[in-house]
């Protein structure tokens, strides 16, 4: 298993998300403790596209995502809903 560095991920994720970075508002990227070689990242929308995109890059295993509420002091309401996404290298 190869060890996957923070700014590889970054880079990866930033691939398959393109011209939507700023629309998709990816931020957060961090390593996450879920599993061994994954990181996290939050974006303000789900994409198939790009969770296609990110399984069809060969350095990737898995990829898991799942809806997060705003911050403590965030307004909560059906638009204001974010997703986190784990992408798990080999």
């Amino acid at each position: 298993m190869k060890e996957v560095t923070q700014e590889m991920s970054l880079q990866i994720i930033s691939e398959c998300v393109g011209d939507d970075a700023d629309f998709l508002n990816l931020r957060n990227h961090k390593k996450s403790n879920l599993k061994e070689n994954t990181f996290q990242a939050t974006i303000n929308f789900m994409s198939l596209d790009i969770l296609f995109s990110l399984m069809e890059r060969d350095e990737v295993r898995n990829v898991f995502f799942h809806p997060s509420a705003p911050p403590p002091g965030g307004h909560i309401d059906g638009i204001a809903q974010r997703y986190r996404i784990y992408v798990e290298y080999f």
